[in-house]
């Protein structure tokens, strides 16, 4: 039998989890995502709310925002319509920001977070619309547009804005540890950059903040308050910074604060030809980390979040968890890039073959701003990890390495010129890595967690070895007093040998 007709593509009903649960890469990129919408309704704040359920059955998020809303149409035909297109025409919110969303599924992230969600929004005419999605509905639909989703409309006098409330059981809420919230609060202070944005507004003076709260939880301390970066950025040793355009030239400014009076340096920057990658404004801090560099550090004015000076030792941990070179995009972080433990210039490797000249990963502080994807090549992936691998991101990081080498080559002038030299930098190395657990902190996690260890047997553990690891660096700062104190000696020794050596002629000439 030959018969010819049409047909149409019918989403299966799990299609939106597809694109939400199963695709976003973790609880943070959830957050982040419904964060970014809140910024693209032109709101100047966001707040995440995290509160434990009075019997401890469950928790419940709400993110909300004071920005311009969405009519009972936007919520049908655009916020309901999985990867619409409509940002991405658009481009720009009504107040000039250049919008963050563009594949039309940042929203539906929610679906890891909980298992139901409420919107409620009110636009600027005062219209409220509330719509209530329970995502199991679209688990055993058969089809995506068999799920019948309950929406009303109604006149109101609220204050424009957007209300998300999320709801999650008891597995969900077992995921939420002290150790969950900080990591959450850390890529939070990340999340934005802290310098001002070449490719957002126009205008210069837009502002977003982030509030977060946390209340309730067991075994996890109460948080309430304004999401920022750590003042570490402005307290850098050498600094790099300037504009890179489509033909592959720019200025860059060279600084340092590791001696007094000195002037920044112009440095002329040619990558050779054209670039697909689009404008890029680039950024980078470096950090020494002897136990002198880690004292001045802290003289400049290195305080923790309470405005109390840290001490060494937090003052190390808390470079450890900063650095990473993070691409960001209309002032937020494109994840992993700038992640600790994300190495996506290979810094590590270059600093192996040539330790002397250059840095490693744990030494620099980041931020290369990208343009929007209609202006460049840089394309984000679907399931925000990263940006896709094509000729544009190689690019970017050819780029960013000949930016870091122009510092590199400064710094390593300096030193030499300063008598910082490689072997007592080895050894302070060498001290350094000494008693550094991280990696076996990790491993032992990984190893645990796949044997089916509960998490507080996990950070019981974990929590003994940070003791251990405390001991022991209280130690190494003993063992590095005690070596200043005899390359002090060992200094002073010197002089008195050549001033004795030089003095011993005009000395035999007075005596004769």
């Amino acid at each position: 039998m030959n018969s010819k007709t049409t047909y149409k593509i019918r989403p299966a009903g799990r299609h939106v989890l597809t694109i939400g649960r199963d695709l976003i890469q973790d609880n943070y990129a959830a957050v982040f995502e419904l964060v970014k919408n809140a910024y693209d309704a032109d709101s100047p704040d966001v707040h995440i709310e995290f509160i434990v359920s009075p019997d401890c059955s469950g928790y419940t998020i709400v993110i909300s925002d004071h920005g311009h809303g969405m009519s009972r149409d936007e919520v049908i035909n655009k916020w309901m319509v999985p990867s619409t297109n409509n940002k991405r025409e658009r481009r720009k919110s009504p107040s000039g920001r250049n919008l963050q969303g563009s594949k039309g599924v940042g929203r539906y992230a929610a679906s890891i977070l909980g298992a139901d969600l409420l919107l409620e929004t009110v636009n600027t005419k005062y219209e409220k619309t509330t719509a209530y999605f329970e995502w199991s509905d679209f688990e055993t639909a058969s089809y995506l547009d068999d799920v019948e989703i309950p929406l009303e409309t109604e006149a109101v006098s609220e204050a424009p804005g957007t209300r998300l409330t999320i709801n999650g059981g008891s597995e969900m809420l077992a995921e939420w540890d002290q150790r969950q919230f900080d990591k959450l609060r850390f890529e939070l202070k990340k999340l934005t950059s802290p310098i001002i944005n070449a490719f957002s507004n126009e205008g210069g003076s837009d502002t977003f903040r982030i509030g977060l709260t946390v209340s309730g939880f067991p075994k996890v301390n109460d948080i309430h308050e304004t999401v920022e970066p750590y003042p570490l950025f402005d307290l850098f040793d050498y600094k790099i910074s300037g504009k890179v355009g489509r033909d592959g030239t720019g200025t860059l400014i060279y600084s340092s604060q590791k001696a007094r009076n000195t002037i920044e340096e112009k440095v002329a920057f040619n990558f050779g030809k054209s670039i697909s990658c689009g404008e890029l404004d680039i950024d980078i801090r470096v950090y020494d980390r002897e136990v002198d560099a880690i004292d001045a550090l802290i003289k400049r004015g290195f305080t923790d979040e309470f405005g109390k000076y840290v001490q060494k030792l937090e003052a190390r941990q808390i470079l450890n968890a900063s650095n990473g070179i993070g691409v960001y995009r209309n002032g937020f972080r494109i994840r992993p890039l700038g992640d600790p433990d994300f190495d996506w210039l290979k810094l590590n490797a270059r600093r192996v073959q040539n330790p002397t000249r250059c840095i490693g990963s744990n030494q620099a502080i980041g931020y290369v701003q990208i343009q929007s994807e209609d202006r460049s090549q840089l394309i984000e992936k679907s399931a925000r990890d990263g940006l896709k691998e094509n000729i544009a991101f190689n690019q970017l990081k050819e780029i960013t390495i000949q930016v870091i080498t122009e510092l590199e080559w400064r710094r390593f002038n300096y030193r030499k010129s300063a008598g910082l030299s490689r072997p007592a930098f080895k050894m302070e190395s060498n001290l350094q890595n000494l008693f550094s657990y991280e990696e076996l902190k990790q491993d032992i996690e990984t190893e645990l967690t796949k044997a089916t260890v509960d998490r507080i047997t996990i950070d019981e553990i974990v929590k003994r070895i940070n003791e251990e690891t405390r001991e022991k660096n209280r130690i190494v700062d003993e063992i590095r007093q005690v070596v200043a104190i005899y390359q002090s000696q060992i200094t002073l020794g010197k002089i008195i040998n050549v001033l004795l050596h030089e003095a011993r002629r005009p000395l035999s000439y007075f005596r004769n």
